[in-house]
């Protein structure tokens, strides 16, 4: 994953909002 630890928390964002997370790296993608 190229998204920025700083962005999402240290993975944080993805632990708390995993489907969103998930749909803002199809974006990226």
């Amino acid at each position: 994953k190229n998204i920025s630890p700083t962005l999402l928390g240290d993975h944080g964002f993805e632990f708390l909002y995993p489907d969103i997370s998930q749909a803002i790296e199809a974006e990226i993608k």
